[in-house]
């Protein structure tokens, strides 16, 4: 899981921290996950989820958001995206 910055992070039971040059989240989040999508090394996309409950996210929800993004990653064309 990658923060706002690309490090590695869940946010779970500690709200969302400002990052500056960020479009701030909902001020009521008070757990957070963010999953990047990774082709060939680099982050393509992230799959972000915000949560008004404390501790919400946990390995299972960790596990199963990395098993969506590789899905996407592996089943979108992202060569084409210029195209359209």
């Amino acid at each position: 899981m990658r923060d706002r910055c690309g490090r590695t992070k869940n946010t779970s039971g500690s709200g969302c921290p400002p990052v500056s040059g960020h479009i701030a989240c909902d001020g009521g989040s008070n757990s957070e996950i963010v999953v990047p999508m990774l082709l060939d090394g680099k982050v393509i996309g992230v799959i972000d989820l915000d949560s008004y409950s404390f501790d919400r996210f946990d390995e299972r929800e960790q596990q199963a958001l990395e098993k969506i993004a590789q899905l996407l990653v592996q089943q979108c064309d992202w060569n084409n995206l210029d195209a359209q």
